[in-house]
């Protein structure tokens, strides 16, 4: 699998039937007060979706996102992270988009927790991009022309960054009306579904529960609820029946799931497009790495600050 800018997903298990419920999550915003605060305040940017991994192919047509600046303590939280505690590297970056991001779809005010997690780099770059809007501060990204095979050293910012390539079979399968795959297998349909943040953490949420109890926590299974459940918002009943249906699916049906969870994986890149200094190739689409040195927990700092070269 590509290695990605962070850790990505999560896991699960079986228990017996019970009736569902809906996970009860925080009461949200009042919808015309968030609207009048990001709409009529300067501080607040309409992002463009269409500059997303998922191109915001699988948001309500009438969602809006919008992003504002980081500030100095948002940036000294983030990066005062510890990168080998994956729970505290996540909880930082989290904090970023709880302070710095907002979306709202027709009357209803969601969360950061309803973003893709392939669109997660792409706005935390939109955000970075924003926050030094005022006083350019260049990410340098080093990534190799495709036409020349030499080396380039180019900024990377939301607008030149791709973080996601759907393989044919994702294409071909897209239902816009769902805003999944529909995939059809016999007398059987099967949804996929790209996971979105809070999914994640209501999982994970879900397993440490169970494992707490000391019960057994099957991680396929948990995984696969990521991809086949749209609504983050379950209780642990729910999730129990979800398990359970689950076991009982055709081996077909699982295969197709696996497959395709593997090609969401790695179509997962970390790839800008670049003119090449060397050739003069454009809109040339290549992977890119960071410079020596560099750490995510530096993401929002004044880099080159030792004069390293750029």
């Amino acid at each position: 699998m590509h290695e990605t800018l962070e850790n990505q997903l999560l896991e699960q298990d079986i228990e017996n039937k019970i009736s569902a419920k809906e996970y009860k999550e925080p009461i949200s915003e009042n919808t015309e007060k968030v609207k009048k605060e990001v709409e009529n305040n300067y501080e607040w940017k309409l992002l463009k979706l269409e500059n997303l991994a998922t191109q915001g192919t699988t948001y309500p047509e009438d969602t809006k996102m919008y992003i504002k600046s980081a500030t100095t303590y948002d940036i000294i939280h983030f990066s005062n992270m510890e990168e080998d505690d994956f729970k505290d590297k996540n909880e930082r970056l989290n904090k970023i988009f709880e302070k710095c991001f907002k979306v709202i779809s027709g009357d209803k005010v969601l969360s950061y927790n309803d973003l893709c997690i392939i669109d997660k780099m792409s706005v935390l770059f939109a955000i970075r991009d924003y926050t030094f809007s005022n006083n350019p501060n260049e990410l340098i990204g080093i990534c190799t022309c495709t036409k020349c095979n030499k080396e380039n050293k180019v900024p990377i910012n939301f607008s030149n960054t791709n973080f996601f390539f759907p393989p044919k079979e994702f294409i071909d399968n897209y239902n816009p009306d769902k805003g999944c795959l529909s995939i059809n297998i016999g007398p059987e349909e099967l949804d996929i579904y790209f996971p979105v943040i809070g999914m994640g953490k209501r999982i994970e949420e879900y397993k440490n529960t169970r494992e707490r109890k000391g019960h057994k926590v099957n991680v396929e299974y948990l995984k696969f609820l990521t991809f086949t459940e749209k609504n983050y918002r379950m209780d642990d009943t729910y999730i129990h029946n979800k398990i359970t249906d689950m076991a009982g699916w055709s081996l077909t049906k699982i295969s197709y799931l696996i497959k395709f969870i593997d090609l969401y994986e790695e179509g997962i890149r970390n790839t800008c497009y670049i003119k090449c200094v060397h050739c003069g190739a454009e809109g040339v689409s290549t992977t890119f790495r960071f410079q020596k040195g560099f750490r995510f927990k530096y993401f929002f700092l004044v880099q080159n600050i030792f004069g390293e070269p750029s």
